[in-house]
């Protein structure tokens, strides 16, 4: 055990092999170092810190169990500080902490990268972050109630993969989430975040295609599940559609937000059918253009329209 603060600086390594390394006091990193993890052959370990941690961030901070199971506690608060273009990663590793955990903005002008890389990030007070990009292949950020997850301006960016919030989550109008698509399968040829608990909705939802890939009518994408809905996207954009269809279908039901293909001009809701539910919906700007002229004109000529498969009862609404 150190039972000092620790300095780590630029062009460092930390290997813990088939051991743990403790620290009971506090600790700093900084520079384009690898903080802890496994060398070539080595069978894994564990950094355990009983302090506050502070990583100033001027080039790559990585935890990589790439070569062996690799994992971080931490006892006090954690938080990150990026200087210029600069990234945090978890590669096939996981990390815990007990204190509240902030992600700052880069400063200088530069960018910061989270990636959590089919990996865990755990903690118990809470996780904020206020800038840069939240990316990673199969990730897990948990925070156990009462505690949140708090999204900034930040740039959720994953293609495609299945990332999970394990906790309540609040994002910000200045949070814009990418998602892609490339197939029908969740998690694997299109995106999808899972939140567990409750979900406060807020900024921008961007969708696009991947490889060329065109969705046919009646595919539907399961981008978002939730296990309560607080308040939805302030916009979704979405890509535009092949004939023979029409637009896109946007559904936030009780459990998941859906993105469905029609071919039927007026159908807001799924049902493959034009009725008052529909102008309702448009009503509420819960359509590919909110409160358009163009998609009122739609529901106008094609009130009563039916199409195959009719009678089909989506999900209903929660918003």
């Amino acid at each position: 055990p150190l039972f000092f603060i620790l300095n780590i600086t630029d062009r460092s390594e930390v290997l813990v092999e088939d051991s743990t390394l403790t620290i009971n006091g506090n600790i700093i990193i900084a520079g384009s170092t690898e903080v802890f993890g496994t060398s070539p052959g080595g069978d894994g370990g564990r950094l355990q810190i009983g302090g506050n941690v502070e990583f100033i961030i001027g080039g790559s901070l990585i935890l990589d169990g790439e070569n062996g199971p690799a994992s971080g506690g931490i006892g006090g608060f954690l938080a990150v500080v990026p200087i210029d273009d600069s990234s945090l990663e978890i590669q096939r590793a996981s990390l815990d902490f007990s204190g509240p955990t902030h992600f700052g903005p880069a400063s200088q002008g530069g960018s910061f990268t989270f990636n959590v890389d089919n990996s865990e990030f755990e903690g118990q007070g809470g996780f904020r972050m206020d800038g840069g990009t939240l990316t990673g292949d199969n990730g897990t950020i948990t925070v156990p109630s009462p505690n949140k997850i708090e999204i900034g301006a930040v740039d959720i960016n994953f293609s495609p993969t299945l990332f999970t919030f394990d906790a309540d989550v609040d994002f910000s109008p200045e949070t814009n989430a990418y998602l892609g698509l490339e197939g029908a399968i969740p998690g694997d040829e299109y995106d999808q975040i899972v939140i567990t608990r409750s979900a406060e909705l807020a900024g921008t939802l961007h969708v696009d295609y991947l490889n060329g890939f065109e969705p046919a009518v009646g595919d539907v994408f399961t981008v978002v599940t939730y296990g309560q809905l607080l308040d939805v996207f302030d916009a979704i954009n979405l890509p535009p559609v092949t004939a023979p269809a029409t637009h896109w279908i946007i559904n936030y039901g009780a459990t998941a937000l859906t993105l469905q293909i029609s071919d039927i001009p007026g159908d807001y809701t799924g049902d493959n059918a034009v009725r008052g539910s529909d102008i309702l919906k448009w009503q509420r700007g819960v359509t590919q253009n909110p409160l358009s002229l163009a998609e009122l004109a739609d529901w106008e000529m094609n009130y009563g329209a039916v199409g195959g498969g009719a009678g089909a009862v989506p999900e209903p609404s929660a918003w």
